[in-house]
């Protein structure tokens, strides 16, 4: 991103990207999601940092994403350098938090689908449906 900030202001982009990002916390809100980290726009955002629903496993929720049958690529954000004893806060987040992709080629629609199919997978194992 860095070597390209001149194409980035001379095109908009971070206007664009804020609306990108503003449609996204709206859709998750509505659905009764947050982030996890207090950011405002306009900002870039590589990723939706998404705080999972209490009892749901990160690594559950990445693998069902990325099964999906137009896959959405979640991940982790980065693992905890020290051990779970030395630093239980980060392996707290690090375990109940999702990123989900965010970057200038997606669209409103890209956002929605991906918002929904989190939320279907939270519903489907709330509710103990097997995937």
């Amino acid at each position: 991103i860095l070597d390209r900030l001149d194409y980035l202001q001379e095109n908009d982009l971070f206007r664009e990207h804020a609306a990108l990002v503003n449609h996204a916390l709206a859709e998750l809100k509505e659905r009764g999601l947050t982030i996890g980290a207090n950011i405002h726009t306009p900002t870039f955002w590589p990723c939706l940092f998404v705080k999972l629903p209490s009892g749901f496993s990160a690594d559950a929720v990445c693998a069902q994403m990325t099964g999906l049958c137009r896959a959405v690529d979640a991940k982790h954000y980065y693992r905890p350098l020290g051990d779970k004893d030395a630093m239980p806060t980060a392996w707290k987040v690090f375990e109940s938090h999702v990123c989900l992709p965010l970057h200038f080629n997606m669209t409103d629609a890209d956002v929605d689908y991906m918002v929904a199919a989190l939320c279907g997978i939270i519903s489907k194992n709330t509710l103990g449906i097997s995937m």
